[in-house]
């Protein structure tokens, strides 16, 4: 079976303890839509890594950081997912260097709410 982890991140602490959100960023918002789609993909999620109250506008964040650590050291995931893009980076240049780890350790990135080229 194939291996995914999740990352969730939040903005702000209210987001990450609320269900209810309406665009549905809350944190157990993007893990069950995470699950379904690893689920969808023919994937287990073995791991997540959330950043909860955190802003995207660095890539200096712990989850992703822990996230990407695990990734070029173990090299066992399939698939990264998240929410939405904007959930993995904001600026351009962290996003093409974000992108650009996973690939490198043969993961390949799934936003849940977006196609990824």
């Amino acid at each position: 079976m194939k291996r995914a982890v999740l990352y969730l991140r939040v903005s702000t602490e209210r987001q990450a303890r609320s269900g209810g959100e309406a665009e549905g960023y809350s944190i157990p918002a993007q893990r069950e839509a995470g699950t379904r789609k690893a689920e969808s993909l023919g994937a287990s999620v073995v791991d997540e890594y959330v950043d909860a109250g955190a802003s995207a506008k660095s890539a200096d964040r712990v989850g992703l950081q822990s996230m990407l650590g695990r990734l070029e050291a173990d090299r066992d995931v399939d698939f990264v997912i998240v929410h939405k893009l904007d959930r993995l980076a904001r600026s351009r240049m962290d996003d093409v260097m974000v992108v650009a780890e996973i690939e490198r350790a043969g993961a390949v990135l799934v936003s849940v709410t977006e196609n990824v080229d």
